[in-house]
């Protein structure tokens, strides 16, 4: 089987993706005092709003495009992320 093919992704992505890594990552420690109703509502936001921006972007962009290329595969976040 192929390894996945690397994608390239902009700085403020590669930022992105390490600061939610690094939230989910020291969010299971044992430990870790839970987010406050502060923090759930601003994570709970930027999710939300990301979410949108990323489905008008899909069906604006890829409405006949093959599912399984809208999406990076699992395993293919680029190398230094």
């Amino acid at each position: 089987m192929a390894s996945p093919r690397p994608i390239q992704v902009r700085p403020e992505v590669q930022n992105l993706i390490r600061s939610c890594e690094y939230i989910l990552s020291t969010a299971s420690t044992t430990g870790h005092p839970p987010f406050s109703e502060d923090e759930q509502q601003l994570l709970a936001y930027y999710a939300a709003e990301l979410a949108q921006m990323v489905d008008r972007s899909v069906q604006g962009s890829a409405a006949n495009t093959d599912p399984e290329t809208v999406r990076p595969p699992l395993g293919s976040v680029p190398a230094g992320v």
